[in-house]
């Protein structure tokens, strides 16, 4: 665009302005157009991520148009240059709109994890290498974070979705669903749960997204089918149809906190009939990884013991992992605030040493004495 507009600048071109006011008039169309498209695009969101192929194609169509114009200017020649229009692009966004129109049908549950915090750097690096050396593998087993409560299976979760969705140019993180009991930051109803991983999916995917509202498209009634149903109709199936989705490598689906899926029949259901049975070995690369603590009822069906595909790590407490991390954020936490701390009778090291006796291997604890009091200061004036 910008060579054209040099060129059409030149004195010999604007002498001869009658000449080539045809070529101006369709230079300046096709600005507009390029103009409407960009702004379009940067501002589209989901649609656009629907479109990128349509995206791409319209751009070299764009920049194709800009060489003829710069090559018309060049030799002086008074040609009809087609201008490239919109209108295939509009006619894809259109088809994008009604697709994500069909795929609200899911009625997919909101989730935020904003708020929810990371591994600090260089602490659980034994998990994250297991559990990403297991991801890599070709087989379709089930991974089942577990452990008690304030152990740090949300944290974990987290840092793994942030590393998973920083693998290739797409990420590899197809879903990442949350339980939670109040039901604002995350779902707490299994009724929900197929249905928002249908969506999820289908965000991720441009091929899968297509393939789940063809689904949708062909059933009435979502409500009526059982967890089984939904799950075999609205991901299994739409997943198996596509060629070569298995070709850009593993797909992680997360699921955090399921010990938090509100207790019922469709908490059973969907513990039975879905997450302990994962994607089946034709989908083995679209991988379960959940996190729970070892309810009775996810501890039976997920044992190992009756699952074979199941695949547990158990977060250690009383491993000598879990004080070296907890040391390693209190060392960075007391950092952070040495300009705030006063003088005590103990040094830093031996507070951060108390304070990791203290937490007993539980990282909501080292969390708490953190943040709820805002200096790590008062939460050592109340301990010493």
């Amino acid at each position: 665009m910008v060579a054209a507009y040099k060129v059409a600048r030149e004195e010999d071109v604007l002498q001869k302005l009658d000449e080539f006011e045809g070529i101006f008039g369709d230079l300046m169309k096709q600005t507009s157009e390029c103009a409407l498209f960009l702004s379009q695009y940067f501002s589209g969101g989901f649609f656009c991520r629907l479109t990128n192929l349509a995206a791409d194609s319209k751009m070299q169509e764009f920049q194709d148009a800009f060489l003829a114009f710069y090559d018309a200017f060049t030799r002086r020649s008074i040609r009809t240059i087609a201008v490239v229009s919109l209108a295939t692009y509009e006619s894809i966004r259109s088809l994008a709109a009604e697709r994500q129109a069909v795929l609200q049908r899911l009625q997919p549950h909101p989730q935020d994890g904003s708020a929810d915090n990371r591994c600090l750097g260089g602490t659980r690096t034994e998990y994250m290498e297991e559990i990403l050396q297991w991801f890599s593998r070709d087989d379709n087993s089930i991974m089942w974070l577990t452990g008690p409560l304030g152990s740090g299976k949300t944290t974990l979760a987290f840092s793994i979705a942030d590393h998973v969705s920083n693998i290739g140019p797409q990420g590899r993180l197809g879903a990442f669903i949350l339980f939670r009991r109040d039901g604002a930051l995350g779902m707490r109803d299994a009724r929900r749960f197929v249905t928002t991983l249908a969506y999820k999916l289908a965000e991720f995917d441009d091929r899968i997204g297509d393939a789940v509202a063809k689904a949708v498209r062909k059933i009435a009634d979502l409500q009526i089918l059982s967890p089984h149903q939904q799950f075999q109709r609205l991901v299994v199936q739409p997943l198996m149809s596509i060629d070569g989705l298995k070709d850009g490598g593993p797909i992680m689906v997360l699921v955090d906190a399921l010990d938090e899926c509100t207790q019922g029949q469709s908490r059973e259901l969907l513990l039975k009939d879905v997450i302990s049975k994962g994607f089946g070995p034709s989908l083995n690369f679209v991988r379960f990884i959940l996190t729970s603590r070892p309810t009775p009822d996810i501890s039976e069906l997920l044992s190992p013991l009756k699952n074979r595909v199941m695949r547990p790590l158990w977060i250690d407490v009383d491993a000598e992992e879990a004080a070296r991390d907890i040391r390693l954020y209190f060392q960075a936490k007391i950092e952070e605030m040495s300009a705030q701390l006063t003088s005590t009778d103990l040094s830093r090291d031996d507070i951060v040493h108390q304070l990791t006796v203290r937490a007993g291997g539980l990282f909501i604890w080292a969390s708490l004495t953190y943040s709820s009091s805002g200096y790590i200061q008062r939460s050592i004036s109340a301990l010493f």
